[in-house]
C-alpha cells in the first residue's frame, strides 16, 4: 500500500489517497514434461499469489510469450494434458503465472518427445517350430519390442524380443514347440 505527499523547504504537503500494487507472481518451479501416446502430459508447483497459468508451446526451441499458447485456470491446477500431438515429435514448453496485476516471467524451458505410433500390419505366418512376425516400419520408432506369451495372454509383462533398429521390420521366431 502507498500513499505519497509532496515536499519543499517550508515542509511536507497531505498524503494522497492510499493506492495498492500486486507484483507479478514468480515463475512456476518444477516444470515436467512427459511424452505419451499424441499426449504431452505437464506439472509443475503451484505458486503463491497466482490466480491462473498460462503454458506457452511450439514443436520447436525457443518458446516465448508470442508462441502458442494455453490458459489454465486456478491457482491449484498444477498439471495439464496437451493433447492431439503427433507421434514421435518433440514438443518445447515454459509456462508463466498469473495474476491481476499480469504475467510473470516465463520459466525455463523443458520438452518432451511422444511415443511412436502403434505398429500396423502386423502379421504372424506360421511354420514349422517358427512364426515369421512382420509389420510396417514407424516413423520416429528407433527399436522395436514384441510381446509374446504361449496363450492369449501378451501384455507388457510377457517374455520381451528386442528388435534394433527401424528398418528392422521383420522378425523370424525360432525354437517352438510344434503343437500336435
Amino acid at each position: 500500500y502507498y500513499r505519497t505527499a509532496a515536499v519543499n523547504s517550508s515542509g511536507t504537503g497531505s498524503l494522497s489517497s492510499e493506492i495498492t500494487a500486486l507484483t507479478v507472481p514468480a515463475i512456476p518451479g518444477n516444470l515436467i514434461a512427459t511424452g505419451g501416446n499424441t499426449q504431452v502430459s505437464l506439472n509443475w508447483n503451484s505458486v503463491t499469489g497466482a490466480d491462473n497459468y498460462t503454458i506457452y508451446w511450439d514443436n520447436s526451441s525457443n518458446v516465448t510469450s508470442s508462441s502458442n499458447s494455453i490458459s489454465i485456470t486456478g491457482n491449484d491446477n498444477t498439471s495439464f494434458i496437451h493433447t492431439g500431438r503427433d507421434n514421435a515429435t518433440s514438443y518445447y514448453y515454459k509456462i508463466a503465472s498469473v495474476n491481476s496485476s499480469g504475467t510473470g516471467h516465463l520459466s525455463s524451458e523443458v520438452n518432451a518427445l511422444t511415443v511412436p505410433a502403434i505398429p500396423v500390419n502386423f502379421n504372424a505366418t506360421p511354420g514349422n517350430t517358427q512364426v515369421s512376425l512382420s509389420w510396417n516400419s514407424v516413423t520416429g520408432a528407433d527399436n522395436y519390442t514384441i510381446y509374446c506369451c504361449t496363450s492369449r495372454c501378451v501384455n507388457t509383462s510377457s517374455n520381451i524380443i528386442h528388435i534394433t533398429g527401424n528398418g528392422n521390420s521383420n522378425f523370424i521366431h525360432t525354437g517352438l514347440n510344434v503343437i500336435r
